[in-house]
């Protein structure tokens, strides 16, 4: 591992221990070291009409930049432990290269509540083949990414109105097809894609083991792993 790597990784394990704690820290040591998920590949045919879904809470939606990351970092340092790992990794992610993101802030007090990444093999030309836990995209599709609803917005039809409006914001630049992909185990993000048309068309396997990631994905979703 390059030195500039394994420093980025120590500043990180520094960062997760001090605001999750040290079981989380170990916790994600393990998981490099080893481990498996099982995720639901869901798509949706821009070529359709994109259903409008209001939420209760009122919002804005534009692209994100250092200062809403300053300040994820920020909220993550009171946030509940699994939300708190969550923002971490999306932290980590923006600094590993992938900056282009959107951020919803509400309309009352300018909160930031909703955040999620939109990613082309445009913008992102190693997307082409390709990347960990990442699919290669063609030309004409995009995939959402490390979306997360802030825990006090969860439950109001946030999710659902923020990833209908980034199909629209899709449509609008020429891309044909959003395909997403969630545990399968996490229900609320599958009901929130399909309550806006999005439909399952297959599932992938992430396995990690040390240096070792592999991905595979099985297009005949009745073989889908219960977890």
């Amino acid at each position: 591992m390059p030195l500039e790597a394994f420093f980025k990784k120590f500043r990180y394990a520094v960062f997760l221990s001090r605001i999750a704690g040290p079981a989380v820290l170990v916790r994600e040591f393990k998981r490099q070291i080893y481990s498996k998920s099982y995720f639901v590949g869901m798509e949706k045919d821009l070529n359709k009409p994109i259903l409008d879904f209001q939420s209760d809470i009122q919002y804005t939606l534009r692209s994100g930049n250092q200062n809403d990351i300053d300040e994820i970092a920020i909220i993550a340092k009171t946030a509940g432990k699994e939300s708190a790992y969550e923002l971490v990794m999306r932290v980590r992610f923006y600094d590993s290269g992938f900056r282009k993101f959107y951020a919803a802030r509400t309309k009352e007090n300018e909160e930031i509540c909703y955040i999620g990444w939109m990613l082309s093999s445009a913008e992102y030309p190693e997307l082409r083949n390709g990347v960990k836990g990442i699919p290669p995209l063609k030309e004409n599709e995009v995939i959402l990414f490390n979306l997360f609803a802030f825990e006090r917005y969860r439950g109001t039809g946030l999710a659902s109105s923020v990833d209908s409006l980034l199909c629209k914001i899709a449509k609008e630049n020429g891309y044909e097809r959003v395909i997403a992909y969630t545990l399968i185990n996490n229900i609320a993000a599958i009901k929130a894609f399909e309550k806006i048309g999005f439909k399952k068309f297959c599932w992938k396997y992430d396995r990690r083991l040390l240096s070792s990631f592999k991905t595979e994905f099985v297009n005949e979703l009745s073989s889908l792993p219960n977890e």
